[in-house]
């Protein structure tokens, strides 16, 4: 069976039909109805702690994600949707918190005088402290100048710490949430320091992890890493009494690589235009054409949906798959030039619920370009080194979708020039047949 068929039939068989509509409703209403209303509270008053930040970059670094990037704590707070009710209140706070950690980690390390390997990784700690509350707390700003802000980062952190410490099963899965947390720091930190280490220590950090998934491509491994999506996921289980280490594991490799990759990639892919002949780096960049890059898409889709149908609540991460999925190719830039043929094939295999989630995304996206507006609008000039976070956000069903075409745009991370050549550099593939990803034909 072909890699497009897999990704079909194993995605319509989990969302799609009467079932699978009424996992979307009921999705939808406790995410409207429940989750959404918590999370725009919290995000008011992790707003108010940010503008109480002493350092004015750092204050610029929080409130910038706050307002250009609001729709990723949003939107990840879905994964609260697989927490059981008693402790969904719970996991909605900290699913928040560490998006809004995650965020203003990424601000502070893509600044060029922050972007060092050495301070990135220093940065990152934070990533797996806020979820493992046994390990102590570091100086997050140990190798930078700039370091007061008020204690908003350690306040993220602390606050998490305080929830995991509530969940039932966290604790089970902890190996698991810890490797996990440490690949997202490390791999966000070798992002950022390609502007003063070069890309190859990025290239080298990915194929240390494909030694279990060689038909990854290096740069597909990159996208993976820098996604917290996994994370989401993992504390999300945790909070099911019944869940075991076992389970933890199932869900860590569901996510990572595919999910957190095609995620990132889709994103990558919607900016292909507005990245080229920018220092932005582009991860689909690295195709050879835009038939490999469908080939590829379509490959990871297929070992995403493979790996949904071994979890718990396997309907439920189904819709957020194809949530994932309708988010971005409801946007208007991969309809035309380079990803028109990715996107084409993509959606034309994809459930029949991503039709009517991508037009109800493309309305949202135009809503909250008016949101984004209003809050450039009310703030000073951005600095031109901030930059946007690539692939984080989990679409909610009826989607707040990102900025519209032709409104400001959300801040993006820079990356050095480079020429395709250099980028793609010797070493194109991990071990194994690129036309297939590992495990898509479970």
């Amino acid at each position: 069976m072909s890699q497009f068929a897999h990704w079909s039939r194993r995605t319509c068989g989990a969302a799609s039909g009467p079932t699978a509509a009424l996992t979307l409703l009921t999705v939808g209403a406790i995410y409207w109805l429940e989750i959404y209303p918590q999370v725009r509270r919290e995000l008011v008053e992790w707003e108010r702690r940010a503008r109480g930040i002493p350092d004015g970059a750092l204050r610029e670094d929080a409130l910038g994600k706050l307002t250009d990037e609001r729709l990723n704590p949003e939107a990840a707070a879905l994964f609260a949707v697989l927490a059981p009710r008693p402790h969904r209140r719970r996991v909605v706070s900290l699913i928040v918190a560490y998006q809004v950690l995650y965020d203003f980690l990424d601000a502070v390390n893509e600044r060029t005088e922050c972007a060092e390997l050495r301070n990135g990784l220093q940065l990152h700690r934070a990533l797996a402290e806020a979820v493992l509350p046994d390990r102590p707390l570091s100086d997050y700003y140990r190798y930078q100048d700039n370091e007061d802000d008020g204690g908003y980062a350690r306040a993220l952190v602390e606050t998490c710490r305080r929830i995991v410490r509530t969940l039932p099963s966290v604790s089970r899965g902890a190996q698991v949430l810890a490797r996990a947390t440490v690949r997202c720091g490390e791999a966000q930190s070798h992002n950022h320091a390609i502007g003063t280490a070069g890309e190859s220590q990025l290239r080298e950090w990915s194929l240390a992890q494909a030694s279990e998934r060689g038909s990854y491509l290096w740069w597909e491994l990159a996208a993976a890493g820098i996604s917290c999506l996994g994370i989401h996921a993992l504390v999300a289980c945790g909070a099911d009494p019944a869940s075991t280490p076992s389970d933890a594991a199932t869900v860590d490799a569901a996510y990572f690589p595919a999910i957190c990759s095609l995620s990132a990639l889709l994103d990558s892919l919607a900016d292909y235009d507005s990245d080229a002949g920018t220092s932005n780096h582009s991860f689909v960049a690295h195709y050879d054409d835009n038939g490999h890059a469908a080939e590829r898409l379509i490959a990871i889709a297929a070992d995403a949906a493979a790996g949904i149908e071994h979890l718990r609540q396997r309907r439920r991460h189904a819709i957020i798959l194809a949530g994932i999925v309708s988010y971005y190719l409801s946007c208007a830039s991969v309809q035309r030039g380079f990803p028109a043929l990715a996107a084409t094939r993509l959606m034309r295999s994809a459930c029949s619920l991503a039709i009517p989630m991508r037009a109800v995304m493309r309305a949202r996206r135009h809503l909250h370009a008016i949101r984004v507006t209003k809050g450039q609008a009310s703030r000073a000039p951005r600095s031109p080194t901030s930059t946007r976070a690539a692939g984080q956000a989990v679409p909610a069903p009826s989607m707040r979708a990102a900025p519209a075409e032709g409104a400001p745009a959300a801040r993006r991370r820079r990356w050095p020039p480079r020429s395709r050549a250099s980028a793609q550099g010797p070493s194109r593939t991990a071990p194994g047949s690129r036309s297939r990803v590992a495990g898509s034909d479970r």
